[in-house]
């Protein structure tokens, strides 16, 4: 369930010298900090960002029935794809659950310089596919596998997340009752 990190962002800009980490490269982004409970997009709100999570964990839900979708740690990019892509409004919030440090790059940045570096346009077309990948993951496990294994899958893909975010959103992303989240971590399913 991740995708590009840090230390995999040193391939998208070639040039001489090399630019072997993240550090070296981040002039390109806006660096954020935000506390917990901030909303970074907020409903109906188109996204404008491609964000890179330093430190601190983010939860991506559905406005209309506040359905958690996913979650993001750290060393990974993400964005609400439909809203950043055709630059609509988005139905979905992001919001930090911890205090957070994100760098971000603006659509309209990214854009120029994928037009202008192919080793740009290139990492941007790795990180939708591994990002499509995903995406595809969290949908054939939540279609597919019982209750108790998405919880199993979960806690392999964020073995602390029992300790970082509140029960309630783990049973919203497994598509359970709090009730049967608890019979499952008491193994009681």
């Amino acid at each position: 369930m991740t995708i590009p990190s840090a230390n995999s962002i040193n391939r998208f800009v070639r040039h001489d010298p090399p630019r072997n980490d993240f550090d070296q490269v981040k002039h390109e982004f806006d660096r954020w900090e935000c506390s917990s409970g901030k909303k970074i997009v907020n409903n109906r709100e188109i996204c404008h960002n491609l964000f890179y999570l330093a430190e601190g964990l983010v939860r991506c839900s559905n406005f209309s029935d506040d359905r958690t979708l996913w979650f993001e740690i750290e060393h990974n990019f993400f964005t609400i794809p439909n809203s950043f892509i055709n630059q609509s409004p988005s139905y979905q919030e992001l919001t930090c659950l911890e205090d957070s440090i994100l760098y971000t790059i603006s659509r309209k940045k990214l854009r120029r310089l994928c037009r202008s570096d192919i080793d740009w346009a290139n990492w941007w077309a790795q990180l939708l596919e591994k990002e499509y990948l995903k995406l595809e993951y969290i949908y054939q496990t939540l279609i597919y596998k019982s209750a108790p294994n998405r919880y199993q899958e979960l806690i392999r893909a964020i073995p602390d997340i029992e300790n970082r975010v509140p029960l309630k959103y783990i049973a919203s992303f497994l598509g359970i009752s709090q009730v049967s989240l608890s019979r499952i971590r008491a193994g009681k399913q």
